[in-house]
């Protein structure tokens, strides 16, 4: 499929581009291609809502539609191999091929889903896919290897590198400063510290002093949800797959109206019915010493899973 197809872009006689993916090759068509090769081809018919495609002795069908930008190889129409997407540039073709590989390279890599990453350009899955190959190397020495990744890097994503690493820092010391200070108005104050907003003829306290004083805690109060909810309709994770076990940050506004955390471990896999009664039994149970109410819950972030105990425990040490 092609994105932004726009009908009035191609026309009878005009050269394309098919990009075989190698989709589905249970349909009996023809010897398989090679994966992600790009063949020329001729438009030989347009009809209302398809074209046909000659190459190399063989035709393709594809049908399409112009208000929703979509158009499909038909395989019920088409003499060649299924999994073919057509492009009018070369360019477009070779771009589509690598985005492709990346993705498959990159999920493979970190686990993550494919479709989440199908929303980068092709530079990002470029920087992604080197660093997940860092990630996984069998090097011995992180800090050489990371030194290699970061050489890879345009100098504006350096950059923002740079300014997060800064901004992290900036974070524990205002943290550090008064832990009366909400996680949302310390990350608001460091990014407009890394981000420029300092005098140069004051030091880094009273700078850091003089922002928390401009941005006051009404300007980054957090909404407060109930444990419930959080646990099944916003959960978040820092993990690329939860198993049974789980580690759970749970930030919270404690009854003095402060934000405070607490961690917990849940042994029943968090996504299912039994973790989210576990976890909730488990905070209730938490609530007089922490000072907490399960009404009050700003977030809860899976921090860390496993299929075992003894894994989990490996895991946080």
């Amino acid at each position: 499929m092609t994105a932004n197809f726009n009908k009035d872009n191609l026309k009878e006689g005009m050269t394309v581009y098919l990009l075989y993916t190698g989709y589905d090759l249970s349909v009996g068509k023809y010897a398989p291609r090679k994966k992600y090769s790009i063949t020329e081809g001729i438009i030989s018919e347009m009809g209302k809502n398809y074209l046909k495609v000659n190459t190399e002795g063989q035709k393709s069908c594809f049908g399409f539609n112009e208000e929703t930008g979509q158009i499909w190889q038909d395989p019920k129409e088409s003499d060649s191999v299924y999994g073919l997407e057509i492009y009018g540039k070369k360019e477009t073709a070779k771009e589509a091929a690598i985005r492709y590989k990346l993705i498959k390279e990159t999920s493979v890599l970190i686990g993550s889903i494919s479709c989440l990453l199908d929303r980068y350009p092709v530079r990002d899955l470029k920087i992604l896919n080197n660093f997940a190959k860092m990630v996984n190397s069998e090097r011995t020495s992180l800090g050489h290897t990371m030194e290699g990744f970061l050489d890879t890097l345009p100098s504006d994503i350096k950059d923002s590198f740079y300014r997060k690493i800064w901004a992290d820092h900036v974070y524990e010391d205002i943290r550090g400063m008064d832990m009366k200070v909400s996680k949302e108005r310390a990350k608001k104050v460091s990014r407009d510290y890394v981000d420029g907003r300092y005098d140069c003829n004051l030091s880094y306290w009273d700078n850091l002093n003089n922002l928390l004083e401009e941005i006051p805690e009404e300007q980054t109060k957090q909404e407060c949800i109930s444990l419930h909810e959080c646990l099944t309709k916003r959960l978040q994770t820092e993990v690329s797959a939860i198993h049974r076990c789980s580690a759970i940050d749970i930030d919270f506004i404690n009854n003095e109206g402060i934000e405070d955390e607490t961690q917990i471990y849940v042994y029943h896999n968090i996504l299912t019915r039994a973790g989210t009664k576990e976890a909730e039994e488990l905070f209730r149970s938490l609530e007089k010493e922490l000072g907490a109410n399960r009404n009050r819950i700003i977030s809860c972030t899976v921090v860390a899973s496993a299929e075992t105990v003894e894994e989990l425990d490996k895991l946080l040490d």
